[in-house]
């Protein structure tokens, strides 16, 4: 029996040493990005959920790569790291978030408290402006116009209570404004 060329004997020792793509690690770094954004980090955190999702995509490039290469030269050793680093950043993306989500949500109940101040306060100086000939366009206008903040308000109010506080707050600012500026045409 004739004995098999040696090279042969290397062909096993080969395979072994190709490298194997990253799946569980794939996997684990797209279930930290959907928890991240779960958590709003795309509203609540953006720069840094961009930075995860920028690691993520630089991996897929990278195993992508590798996956041309000849599969004893592949190496997705640089595709593991990049996908280790998108695990670490949604992490820490979920947690400022959070962080985030609750500063928007004291913002915004803060301008809450303000807005429903200024629109009594508005109406109040409405009811006691002059209503002399004419002045009666001006307070129809200002009467318009102190609706309009009302129903700002109110969309702020729906907001809020449905935890879209960085929408909320937004909504509350310009509400605030609208108040101001009916105020602003009334004497004090």
């Amino acid at each position: 029996m004739r004995k098999p060329p040696i090279y042969l004997m290397f062909i096993p020792l080969l395979l072994a040493a190709c490298a194997s793509k990253p799946d569980p690690l794939i996997q684990s770094a797209e279930r930290a990005l959907e928890q991240s954004r779960s958590a709003e980090a795309q509203s609540y955190a953006p720069e840094s959920y961009q930075e995860a999702v920028d690691a993520l995509e630089a991996a897929r490039r990278e195993i992508a790569e590798q996956d041309q290469r000849f599969a004893f030269r592949r190496d997705y050793g640089r595709a593991e790291e990049l996908l280790q680093r998108t695990v670490s950043l949604a992490e820490q993306t979920s947690v400022q978030a959070e962080a985030g989500k609750e500063e928007a949500r004291r913002n915004a109940e803060a301008n809450r408290r303000s807005a429903e101040q200024l629109l009594e306060q508005a109406r109040a100086a409405l009811e006691r402006a002059p209503r002399g000939k004419g002045a009666r366009l001006d307070l129809q206008v200002l009467n318009r116009d102190l609706s309009q903040a009302q129903s700002s308000y109110e969309s702020g109010v729906r907001e809020y209570e449905g935890g879209q506080y960085q929408s909320a707050l937004e909504t509350f600012q310009q509400a605030i404004r609208m108040a101001e500026a009916v105020l602003g045409h009334l004497p004090s």
